[in-house]
């Protein structure tokens, strides 16, 4: 889910319903937002504000470094 915290840019972040807690998956300073599962339910892509829409994708438990998946001189929205 995208969540914006007071003052702060939108951030992508993880519900774990088991547990019914948040952790955050992204660290601003860009603006991330509009998360998809992949389907193998093992990334996640979003997109980040810098400063075009570009797209990109980390692992879904949070380990490693995000990856750019997509980037173009325009605006990129994830569509699965």
């Amino acid at each position: 889910m995208g969540l914006r915290e007071a003052g702060r840019v939108p951030d992508v972040w993880i519900l774990d319903l088991a547990r019914g807690s948040l952790a955050p998956l992204t660290h601003g300073p860009a603006s991330n937002f509009d998360p998809l599962w992949t389907r193998d339910g093992k990334h996640i892509l979003y997109v980040s504000e810098r400063p075009i829409f570009d797209i990109y994708a980390k692992s879904a438990d949070g380990s490693g470094d995000e990856e750019l998946v997509l980037a173009t001189p325009n605006d990129n929205i994830p569509n699965l």
